[in-house]
């Protein structure tokens, strides 16, 4: 119990290193490295509850599964959760999707998203690329994970997974594209720091849907859905969304 108190300290890291990315100088490596120094403050050996063995690989062996596919992500503890892509569909803008730009996360608002709900490609956007919505529809069904406990500040229990790699990025941890950034959960909250929070407990099972914003020549390679940030890079899962392009 004492490391899952500890576990509300890494959200917490979380969030603030997620405004260092957004709004200073700090790069998404430099965050992820943030967020796994703290992870490792709460699964050393010998304390009160001993985290589960998580698989270590390098990108190349990880299994790489379908739309339509289950995959099962296992937390330091052991305990696991399942994820499958339901369908994923394309737009030029967000009314394809029935949403509207204010219910997109703040930041996305006028960067990624334009007034009209045209998709724009952020601050680094290359003027010569065009830029599209992506909509996952996922399906979880949480068999026994228990979340944070305390649930830091209301979080919720479970976070949506927001990555999208492309092939480079899943076989160099180093590499970076920065063509995509998920800006609508249909299950957010109004606050940037819970936008991708919900609650699910054990035994509970849901539908959701995300959208990205990414250049469209991003699906000109192999794109994929990435399972398990929260247990770092070396254990990440993969789901590839256009397997036209292998």
């Amino acid at each position: 119990m004492k490391n899952r108190m500890k576990q509300s300290n890494v959200i917490s890291a979380l969030c603030l290193s997620l405004a260092a990315l957004l709004f200073g100088g700090c790069s998404y490596r430099e965050m992820e490295d943030n967020v796994k120094r703290e992870v490792a403050d709460f699964v050393p050996g010998g304390q009160e509850e001993t985290p589960a063995e998580i698989p270590q690989r390098e990108a190349a062996e990880a299994p790489v599964y379908r739309i339509g596919d289950t995959v099962v992500w296992t937390s330091v503890y052991g305990e696991t959760m399942e994820h499958t892509v339901l369908e994923m569909r394309t737009g030029e803008n967000l009314e394809e999707f029935g949403v509207s730009p204010e219910e997109c996360v703040s930041y996305a608002q006028g960067n990624f998203v334009g007034e009209n709900g045209e998709a724009l490609g952020g601050p680094l956007a290359d003027e010569n690329r065009h830029y599209i919505f992506i909509e996952l529809r996922v399906k979880i069904k949480n068999i026994d994970f228990r979340g944070w406990e305390p649930q830091p500040d209301d979080y919720g229990q479970i976070a949506m997974e927001t990555k999208l790699y492309t092939q480079e990025e899943k076989e160099d941890r180093d590499a970076m594209s920065p063509d995509k950034d998920c800006i609508w959960f249909d299950g957010h909250t109004d606050d940037i720091k819970r936008y991708y929070f919900c609650d699910l407990d054990p035994g509970e099972e849901m539908e959701a849907a995300l959208l990205w914003v990414v250049s469209e020549s991003a699906l000109e390679e192999p794109l994929y859905y990435v399972i398990g940030s929260a247990t770092g890079w070396e254990s990440f899962q993969y789901i590839l969304l256009n397997p036209e392009t292998e």
